[in-house]
């Protein structure tokens, strides 16, 4: 795994640590949880508190096109299944394609 970088907006606190999935990375001055920013966003200086802000604003941003990205893809994902699912359901009945209609369901119940 390759270290990035991760802060605490709060006490404009800069931590490196490793990118491993699920880590969870502590602000070793306040205890609160660290924001990832990877490796390529630059990080102003602790003293630029107007810049911090700014970064914190552009954080949030991101995040939230990213959630709202993530949701699109959902919803084509579940769109496309239904479609799948009502084409198989125009074939012939056989074996094999009850098992894809099958298949394609419990894939649309767990999302």
């Amino acid at each position: 795994m390759t270290n990035a970088t991760w802060v605490c907006f709060d006490c404009r606190q800069v931590v490196r640590a490793s990118t491993a999935p699920r880590r969870n990375v502590i602000c070793p001055r306040c205890r609160a949880s660290c924001i990832c920013l990877g490796r390529q966003i630059p990080v102003p200086p602790k003293n630029k508190v107007a810049a911090w802000r700014q970064l914190r604003r552009q954080v949030r941003s991101m995040v939230a096109s990213w959630a709202e990205r993530r949701a699109r893809e959902a919803v084509a994902r579940w769109h496309h299944l239904e479609k799948r699912i009502q084409a198989l359901e125009r074939l012939p009945r056989t074996p094999l394609r009850d098992d894809a209609i099958e298949r394609l369901r419990k894939e649309l119940a767990t999302g």
